[in-house]
């Protein structure tokens, strides 16, 4: 009689229990590491190397000028927690960098925010705004009627932006009929304090104020923009970005903006490259010793960054961003102008506007005097330095 066959399943090894162990396993490494994982991400926010270090603002800001600035802070300097330096660090950035972009865009609007795309919008209505906004209105008004140049601001970026000289020509007042028609109309209007005025009232409130006249041209051509810090708008972003660093505590950092603006804190000298164009490109002429805290303007009649408000024709001649509310035309004396203060960015604007921007060249040699701030000029490869400059320049080798 033969021995009956066994179920086949009887006959194999079974391997559930090897399966679920390996899967228990697996399961346990990959939890051990996703747990070290998290801890390492813990342990590099909660602590951090001293020294420089580059910080960037983590987004949670949403629309923010952060993108315009790098930021490097000395962690653990003064003897402080090299890991709360940096965390407060990125939030003050972030925090500041995004209410700087708020307050300041002339392009949207903001929820609850009186900003300057507000003003804009609502002429003849006497409004309160933020203190920020309203230090740097007083600011710009202060050094004449640059603030009211919006339209030909907007007409320059659109130049800016040209992707042919044949495109920019049509943009500019300098080579085309009806743009420098254009021009012209607009500088009716706002050489003209009956047509538009920005009145500073008690109590941070202010009022644009804007001419039947202008509104109708302005609805016409389609025009949005009275107001436009334009250039400056970096110049108030880093002073709001650096009274933040300041406030959150950081002893030592180096705030620059993409298109020239500076603000150092701490007791650092700091080295500030400079430059002078060349038929082969831009060439380093040397380096200014910067004591802090400072700030500076560092303004170029070429671009400091591929995102610079600035356009060069094939021919070699240029254009840039510095208008003018005698002409609305760019004039740049001189291939660049170092601009340096004690304290804050603000401070160098009336300098920046009437020197630089208006061409008021014989306003140089008082400059220093009058106001405090320093100077130094670069043109075709020569620099004239401040007889009694607050830093030292250094010759390239």
């Amino acid at each position: 009689m033969k021995k009956a066959r066994e179920p086949l399943s009887a006959s194999l090894p079974d391997l559930r229990g090897a399966k679920l162990t390996r899967r228990v396993i697996l399961f346990l490494l990959a939890l051990a590491v996703a747990v070290g994982a998290f801890a390492f991400g813990v342990r590099g926010l909660l602590s951090a190397d001293p020294g420089w270090t580059v910080i960037e603002a983590d987004g949670s800001g949403g629309l923010s000028c952060a993108n315009e600035f790098v930021l490097r802070v000395d962690l653990g300097a003064g003897g402080r927690d090299p890991g709360g330096d940096r965390r407060g660090a990125i939030a003050a950035f972030t925090r500041a960098a995004a209410r700087a972009w708020q307050l300041f865009t002339p392009d949207s609007p903001v929820e609850e925010t009186v900003n300057i795309w507000w003003l804009n919008a609502h002429p003849n209505t006497e409004v309160p705004v933020e203190p920020l906004l309203y230090r740097a209105l007083s600011s710009s008004l202060a050094g004449g009627r640059h603030l009211y140049l919006g339209p030909l601001y907007e007409n320059a970026d659109a130049l800016f932006a040209s992707q042919s000289d044949v495109e920019a020509a049509a943009c500019d007042p300098r080579l085309n009929a009806d743009t420098a028609a254009f021009t012209a109309q607009v500088l009716s209007y706002i050489q003209d304090p009956a047509h538009i005025t920005l009145e500073l009232l008690d109590d941070s409130r202010v009022c644009l104020r804007v001419s039947d006249d202008y509104r109708a041209f302005a609805l016409e051509q389609g025009l949005t923009r009275y107001l436009d810090f334009s250039w400056m708008r970096n110049a108030y972003a880093a002073d709001a970005i650096a009274d933040a660093l300041t406030e959150a505590g950081l002893v030592s950092f180096q705030l620059t903006s993409r298109d020239g603006w500076s603000r150092y804190g701490g007791t650092v000298e700091t080295a500030h490259a400079l430059y002078t164009p060349t038929a082969q490109g831009l060439a380093l002429a040397g380096q200014a010793l910067i004591p802090s805290p400072a700030a500076t303007a560092y303004l170029t009649r070429f671009p400091l960054s591929r995102e610079g408000r600035y356009y060069a024709y094939a021919d070699g001649s240029q254009r840039t961003a510095w208008l003018s509310p005698a002409d609305g035309l760019d004039h740049n004396p001189w291939d660049a102008l170092l601009l340096h203060s004690a304290a804050c960015c603000a401070d160098l604007l009336p300098a920046a506007l009437s020197v630089w921007v208006d061409g008021d060249t014989a306003e140089l040699k008082a400059l220093h005097p009058a106001t405090g701030v320093s100077w130094l000029v670069s043109d075709g490869g020569e620099i004239t330095l401040d007889p009694e400059a607050a830093f030292v320049f250094q010759a390239a080798e």
